[in-house]
């Protein structure tokens, strides 16, 4: 609580607040490309899916293309929770981060 009775001021628009805001619509314009890259991907595993004789569902696709998604709320409860319990702090979640996002990258480089 703020003791003090002065009326408090609107600040005028800070560089970190465009910054922040900036990261924020990089972050989900990310997002949704990535969703779309997933889709994408969906006309490669639906012709695996036919070389075995077998038709991909609507359920199946639409299993697939959430699953990225899904799997971004359940890091980032994790990672959450892994801080405060585990006290490794954000510096450490945020390097385990990185290397997780290079290992994955290093994984694909080498798939082809």
């Amino acid at each position: 609580t703020c003791s003090s009775s002065a009326p408090v001021e609107a600040s005028a628009l800070t560089w970190s607040v465009v910054v922040l805001t900036l990261n924020s619509a990089l972050g989900g314009f990310l997002f949704g490309y990535d969703t779309g890259v997933v889709s994408g991907a969906m006309l490669q595993i639906k012709s695996a899916r036919m070389g075995l004789g077998k038709s991909l569902t609507p359920l199946e696709q639409e299993i697939i293309v959430s699953s990225t998604v899904g799997a971004a709320v359940v890091g980032s409860l994790l990672s959450g929770e892994l801080q405060k319990r585990l006290l490794f702090g954000r510096r450490a979640m945020i390097l385990m981060g990185s290397f997780m996002f290079a290992f994955g990258a290093v994984i694909m480089a080498v798939s082809w």
